[in-house]
């Protein structure tokens, strides 16, 4: 068969359809032997390519929303996003699943599964960017709304100078300003009481006194009456009377008792003017910490983050019917924009492009298979023959050794040989001088 690649010319490096195609992962010399194909694929590749910028953007929106802001710092984590992207769509629409529908089916429809996931991931930013206008409305709304409940729950547990304050209230909600109206009216009511019960007792004691003062100077005036004797001068019963008034006076403290009560007036006359003053500053020390705390919890309020976003827009479709499937709608267009590299693979059926491919996969697994059956036939004949060498050497090794051992035993033998031979002509050169030296001895 002869190589259709080389009867057919590549398209140029530059060539934008062949760009695109490079997204769909094709094989541009597989591509040359079915160039009719060549548009399917640059769509296909173009697919992708729209769904990963789709990705790139949604992503960069979910980050401007979670940072409350957009920032160039945001470029890098969007690229290596919509890359992830762009690389998980090549693979789904570029891997082989076959020309037959069971297999197929089953190798598609979990992609297709993990498109749609990923597409709720991608879809949802945009969602919520569609809706933005109406999101912020209803957050702002809520957030005044708040704002509104928590002053009036304030001015309900702080209210003004002899108002009662609402029930339901923390201490949280309560509100110190050092010295309170009611502490002064309640000491004004204290200084009152005091001065009241002082004026009554001097008013008594003063009548006591009054009234012995003037007996005793009836007495001593001779005026007569009912216990007085009608004597003048300064007689025992006017002496005793005198002294009678003077002890009186001198157990009941009627000037001291004046000027206490001359110092309580005092003291309530300044009560009566600093508690009228304190309602005012009280007043308006409250109405401060009130617009304090409120400014506070506003200021709390900085940016419209992701989970609020979600949440409010569940709020607003909660009662509106039209708007939740108005939702639905942009929601589903999205996902299957998502999706729609893996649909296309789906519904594009089997092509020609597919089919070879498979051919040459089918075929290069076949060739592989072979080599390696006839590597492993090759390893076994080698290891064999490494077997069959590893045996002879160790024959060879074996037949040195007993050669050797032999050679030993010969040597030991040898040497045990003269060893003896050795003592033997000793023995008898021992013999010999022994009859010489009896012979000389003879002699």
């Amino acid at each position: 068969m002869p190589d259709l690649t080389k009867l057919r010319p590549l398209p140029r490096d530059l060539d934008l359809g062949r760009k695109l195609r490079t997204f769909a992962g094709v094989d541009e010399k597989v591509l040359a032997t079915v160039p009719h194909e060549r548009a399917r694929y640059t769509g296909v590749g173009g697919a992708v390519l729209g769904t990963a910028t789709i990705a790139t953007a949604s992503f960069g929106l979910a980050l401007a929303q979670i940072f409350d802001g957009w920032s160039i710092a945001l470029l890098l984590p969007m690229l290596l996003w919509g890359l992830f992207v762009l690389n998980l769509d090549r693979w789904l629409v570029s891997s082989s699943t076959g020309s037959k529908w069971t297999r197929r089916a089953w190798l598609l429809v979990p992609r297709l599964v993990l498109a749609c996931f990923f597409g709720v991931i991608i879809a949802e930013p945009l969602v919520l960017g569609i809706f933005g206008k109406a999101i912020e409305q209803h957050v702002q709304e809520g957030r005044r709304a708040e704002i509104e409940a928590f002053e009036k729950r304030l001015a309900g547990c702080n209210p003004t100078s002899g108002a009662a304050p609402t029930t339901g209230c923390t201490e949280a909600d309560k509100i110190r300003t050092g010295t309170t109206p009611a502490s002064l009216e309640q000491e004004l009511a204290n200084r009152r009481e005091d001065a009241a019960a002082l004026e009554a007792t001097i008013r008594r004691d003063t009548e006591e006194h009054g009234k012995l003062e003037d007996l005793a100077r009836r007495e001593c005036a001779g005026v007569g009456g009912d216990g007085l004797t009608g004597v003048a001068g300064a007689g025992p019963e006017c002496l005793r009377l005198r002294k009678q008034a003077d002890d009186y006076a001198a157990a009941h403290p009627i000037a001291p008792n004046k000027a206490k009560l001359d110092d309580l007036t005092t003291r309530i006359s300044d009560l009566e003017q600093n508690t009228g003053t304190a309602k005012a500053d009280h007043d308006k020390a409250i109405a401060a910490e009130i617009r304090t705390r409120v400014q506070a919890k506003h200021d709390t309020y900085n940016g419209i983050g992701l989970l609020e976003r979600f949440k409010a827009l569940d709020e607003l479709v909660a009662g509106n019917a039209f708007l939740l499937a108005a939702l639905w709608a942009v929601r589903l267009f999205l996902i299957v924009i998502d999706c729609l590299p893996v649909l296309v693979k789906i519904f594009g059926g089997v092509t020609a492009y597919e089919r070879i491919v498979e051919t040459h996969l089918t075929s290069a697994v076949k060739s592989e298979n072979e080599e390696l059956r006839v590597e492993e036939a090759r390893r076994s004949s080698s290891w064999r023959i490494q077997l069959r060498e590893i045996e002879i050497a160790e024959r060879k090794r074996m037949a040195e050794i007993d050669l050797e051992l032999r050679e030993h035993q010969v040597a030991t033998n040898r040497k045990s040989e003269s060893a003896v031979d050795e003592l033997a002509a000793l023995l008898l050169r021992e013999a010999e001088e022994k009859t010489v030296v009896n012979e000389r001895l003879a002699a």
